[in-house]
């Protein structure tokens, strides 16, 4: 086993060689060379990912594989036995070592950033946002406390676009989602946050402009509107081109726009096969 210990050391060199000054924002880093296990091994393997230094604390992220009982030979990343991401906090002043698994996905984050976030979100305590994007191109967000005592994983999202504080308990912010009838990407899902639970409760606006441009897969029947209260019946025909401007759940209706200056509104359910839709991954 020693000669398999002696790589594994060489391995790691490489791997962690000239990152501990980094700031945040770094990407993630492939696999430098290979790793062989020998035969009954069981071999566990942290690759360092990304460093961030601050002046009372030293923060890593790193890849956990644990190798089976047979050989062996990696020479690039792979979920087969991957463990998980875990984060690694040292805290200088108190002398104090912590760990905590972020995310157990695929080992491809790219863009894996740490950020500092305790003065922006009026923590006390050091609070961290790790964000990175996933295999599908989803924006990834972890959120965790640095306390005294421990590590604490207070949330997770997808698809962020902003956050901020509420109360002592409560945080609200903004995230992306795909409309119910044409789904098009939308960024203005309110969402909120409770620290006595850690839970995220997305919500779905009731009014919500859509802007999306698209055309009529079939006839839509609907009302012109000419005036405030004016309105005449109006069929926009098949293959027309149009923009699907605000979407009104409550009421079932949809405004719809043909050629830059006709408004037309219609029932948002009868409406929603007969447009194309947004089939972008």
């Amino acid at each position: 086993m020693k000669p398999f210990a002696c790589l594994i050391c060489v391995v790691l060199f490489f791997a962690c060689k000239e990152k501990h000054d980094k700031t945040t924002g770094a990407a993630i880093k492939p696999l430098a060379g290979s790793i062989q296990a020998a035969e009954d091994s069981g071999q566990i393997v942290f690759i360092e990912r990304v460093a961030y230094n601050l002046d009372h604390y030293s923060i890593v992220i790193k890849t956990k594989f644990v190798f089976p009982g047979k050989f062996v030979k990696l020479e690039q990343d792979s979920s087969f036995y991957l463990q998980g991401q875990f984060l690694f906090v040292f805290n200088k002043a108190a002398g104090k070592r912590d760990t905590l698994l972020i995310t157990q996905d695929g080992v491809s984050l790219y863009d894996l950033e740490i950020k500092d976030v305790s003065d922006s979100l009026h923590f006390k305590t050091l609070a961290l946002d790790i964000s990175w994007t996933g295999d599908s191109d989803t924006p990834n967000d972890v959120f965790v406390e640095c306390g005294k005592d421990s590590l604490s994983l207070l949330f997770s999202t997808i698809n962020l676009v902003s956050l901020q504080r509420k109360d002592k308990q409560t945080f609200t912010g903004f995230m992306t989602s795909r409309d119910n009838l044409v789904y098009s990407f939308e960024h203005d899902y309110p969402f909120t946050v409770s620290l006595k639970d850690h839970e995220v409760h997305m919500q779905t606006p009731d009014i919500q402009y859509i802007g999306y441009p698209t055309t009529a897969l079939a006839a839509i029947k609907g009302y012109r509107v000419t005036g405030q209260d004016d309105s005449t019946a109006y069929t926009i025909k098949k293959r027309t081109k149009l923009v699907v401007d605000t979407l009104y759940r409550s009421a079932d209706r949809v405004r719809l726009i043909v050629s830059d200056t006709i408004v037309v509104v219609t029932k948002a359910g009868n409406a929603g096969e007969k447009l194309g839709h947004n089939n972008a991954g």
